[in-house]
């Protein structure tokens, strides 16, 4: 449960410690979030490393609440 509130923390202030990290700390923040990233005809393309892919996709409780069980059970399988 503490590595899921630790992903949440680091989450509202991601943003901001991106912005104002040296080039080393930037590698490292991309680094745990993505995976398979790589540039094609000048564009980066990528994808999310899981449980940061379930906030990629947004946030939007009127319309699906799946993300929160996906997130769950992330946490459940690889916390334990």
């Amino acid at each position: 449960m503490s590595k899921g509130i630790s992903i949440l923390n680091m989450l509202t202030n991601i943003e901001h410690t991106y912005l104002l990290s040296d080039i080393e700390g930037k590698k490292q923040i991309l680094n745990m979030v993505l995976q398979n990233s790589y540039l094609k005809d000048g564009k980066l393309s990528y994808t999310y490393k899981k449980p940061f892919n379930l906030f990629a996709k947004g946030l939007n409780h009127l319309e699906n609440l799946g993300w929160l069980d996906d997130f769950r059970t992330y946490l459940i399988e690889n916390v334990a």
